[in-house]
C-alpha cells in the first residue's frame, strides 16, 4: 500500500505507474510514481487545457513516426522541397483547413508525397486505382460539357492505356 501524493489516499501499488519514465519528479524510492494514476490523469488533462500546442506537437510527432517513420525534421523537409503546397492541387498550406497529409502507397508503405486532405481522401476512395481516376475524368467530361478540354487534363488523357 502507499500514499498518493496529490489525493493522500492510501492505494494498494497497482493504482501507480511503475518508474522509469521520463519525469523523475514523479517517482518514489519504491519503484512506484508518487502520485496515482487517477491523479496523474487529472493533471495530464488539465496540463492539456493550459498547454494544448505542447501536446499537439508532441502527439504529431508520434503519429508521424508511428504511421510513416518519419520525424517531424522529415515532414517539414518534404513541405519546404514543395513549397508548402499540395502536390496534386497546387493549393498553399496558409489556404487549407488542416496540415497537408502524408500520402503512401498503401501497398508498399513507401512515402510519396504531401497532399491536402481532399486531394489524399480522393486517392483513397479511388483506391490508387489509375483506371477509376481516368473513367472519374470521363464522367465529369461527359456531364460537364468537356471540362478537361478547357484544362490541362486533356494533355494527360493520352497516357491512358486503351483496354
Amino acid at each position: 500500500m502507499k500514499e498518493c501524493g496529490r489525493c493522500k489516499q492510501i492505494k494498494s501499488f497497482d493504482c501507480f505507474y511503475k518508474a522509469g519514465g521520463r519525469n523523475k519528479a514523479y517517482t518514489s524510492r519504491a519503484g512506484y510514481a508518487s502520485v496515482c494514476k487517477e491523479c496523474r490523469l487529472i493533471e495530464r488533462k488539465e496540463d492539456y487545457r493550459l498547454n494544448p500546442e505542447k501536446y499537439k506537437k508532441s502527439d504529431r510527432a508520434f503519429n508521424l513516426r508511428q504511421s510513416y517513420g518519419l520525424s517531424l525534421k522529415d515532414w517539414d523537409d518534404m513541405f519546404l522541397n514543395q513549397k508548402g503546397c499540395c502536390a496534386i492541387c497546387n493549393a498553399h498550406q496558409s489556404d487549407l483547413k488542416s496540415v497537408l497529409c502524408v500520402d503512401h502507397d498503401h501497398s508498399t508503405g513507401k512515402i510519396r508525397q504531401l497532399l491536402c486532405v481532399p486531394c489524399n481522401l480522393t486517392l483513397g476512395y479511388m483506391k490508387d486505382n489509375v483506371e477509376r481516376l481516368y473513367s472519374a475524368i470521363d464522367y465529369l467530361n461527359k456531364h460537364n460539357n468537356g471540362l478537361a478540354e478547357k484544362t490541362n487534363i486533356a494533355s494527360i488523357l493520352p497516357l491512358r492505356k486503351e483496354g
